[in-house]
């Protein structure tokens, strides 16, 4: 493990060689240096060093940074000292997982990793870390993914010893689901539409709303032109929330506001509509699908409670094997360690 010197450190250092240099005769005896301060510990496992408290605390910025609500807040004391055990907690059972891993030479190689980033949904590290307005660095988040993949690879022999549910326990599922809620049988109308936003205030001055009108039509045009509207929003959209899917949104009443729902839910499949005003800014809309209101059957949702049980089969089993991992284990939490002073990021 490299060391790493404060710059502060190192001046005085230089000074000292310099003075060492100049009067060697005349030096003092050295005091002993200090000893480098231990790291705290989170948790202990069998007796050694399984969490450390600044493992935990990033934890923490990172929950924080990914729920706006808790950015910025102080929380009562006894809910930070519930959301600092957890974190801990969570460490400790992918630390425990990462042992077991090393006893039985499970590991992920560089091309497997590279394989995982590239796959389809899983977030850039860079990206992520700007996400979470840099509670967690690209470097930081990177290790963690691989830890998760090492995980999973150590879980993935118990999850292939799952058999998929039987027809008889997808329809008991499906039939306990119904006499819970009937409603859960009815289908609401739903639209997919993608659009493209151009950001204005509601109250801009005229000429700032001209521009930005004159930007949505000239988007428009291209789009009537044959351009692809997906490339369209992932070029020029504002709206962070749709534009890296191509500007597409599915949805139900409801769900946008007015006007966007009322173009949505009028306009004809596959045409591109007039420029609608919300008080984000202009959009201009294009429906892909638009899905009447009915009567979900047991066909429609077979393969979803089928994927859905065989989920919690999953879960199940892993939650069995931590728990024997950890009654295996000699665990150790340090209160004061765990639950410190705490722990806030500013709001995005």
């Amino acid at each position: 493990m490299k060391r790493r010197f404060s710059p502060l450190f190192a001046l005085a250092l230089a000074a000292g060689v310099a003075l060492a240099d100049e009067s060697p005769a005349a030096a003092a005896p050295s005091a002993p240096a200090p000893a480098p301060a231990t790291p705290a510990v989170a948790v202990q496992v069998d007796g050694e060093p399984a969490v450390m408290v600044a493992e935990v605390d990033r934890l923490v910025r990172i929950q924080r940074a990914m729920n706006p609500r808790l950015a910025g807040m102080t929380l009562p004391p006894e809910q930070e000292r519930a959301i600092r055990h957890n974190c801990a907690d969570t460490l400790l059972t992918t630390w425990l997982l990462r042992r077991e891993a090393a006893r039985k030479g499970v590991t992920v190689t560089d091309e497997e990793f590279a394989a995982h980033l590239a796959a389809p949904g899983v977030p850039d590290p860079a990206e992520f870390s700007a996400h979470l307005h840099g509670a967690a660095t690209p470097e930081e988040i990177r290790e963690d993914m691989r830890n998760a993949l090492l995980v999973r690879k150590v879980l993935e022999p118990l999850t292939n010893s799952i058999a998929q549910p039987t027809e008889e326990e997808v329809r008991a599922r499906f039939d306990r689901i119904v006499a819970a809620n009937p409603d859960a049988l009815k289908r609401p109308e739903q639209v997919t539409a993608a659009h493209v936003l151009v950001l204005v205030p509601a109250d801009a001055p005229a000429e700032q709303d001209a521009a930005a009108l004159a930007k949505i039509n000239g988007i428009r045009d291209r789009a009537l032109a044959g351009e692809d509207f997906g490339k369209l929003a992932a070029e020029f959209s504002e709206d962070p929330g749709s534009k890296d899917k191509g500007g597409v949104y599915t949805f139900g009443r409801g769900r946008m506001v007015k006007p966007f729902e009322d173009a949505a839910f009028s306009q004809p499949v596959g045409e591109i509509g007039e420029p609608i005003r919300t008080n984000y800014g202009y959009h201009v809309l294009k429906v892909l699908e638009r899905t009447e209101p009915g009567t979900i059957a047991f066909e429609d949702v077979r393969a979803n409670i089928s994927a859905a049980l065989f989920r919690e089969a999953a879960e199940r089993a892993a939650a069995e094997h931590v728990k024997a991992l950890r009654d295996a284990a000699r665990i150790e939490f340090v209160s004061e360690a765990v639950v410190s002073d705490p722990v806030q990021v500013p709001a995005p």
